[in-house]
């Protein structure tokens, strides 16, 4: 299974940002201007770890800890 720290090193790798600063309560759009960016890292990360995610999974990441929910949760149904 995927670990915080695998999802988080890559998010802060993607966004060029110390992963110190990628709490679970940390907003996503408060780390990214963009959301063109927000949808680039999405497609980093299914790549990066061979998960596959649907917009409709989305709807409800709003902070890194989601994000890292989501990409688990996908993980475990590979």
């Amino acid at each position: 299974m995927l670990s915080s720290d695998q999802i988080k090193n890559a998010v802060s790798g993607f966004l060029n940002v110390p992963v110190e600063r990628l709490t679970d309560s940390s907003v996503l759009t408060d780390l990214v201007v963009e959301s063109f960016l927000l949808v680039e890292m999405v497609m980093f990360l299914q790549d990066e770890f061979t998960v596959r995610i649907i917009q409709e999974d989305l709807k409800t990441v709003h902070t890194v800890g989601d994000l890292v929910k989501t990409f688990q949760e996908k993980d475990k149904q590979k």
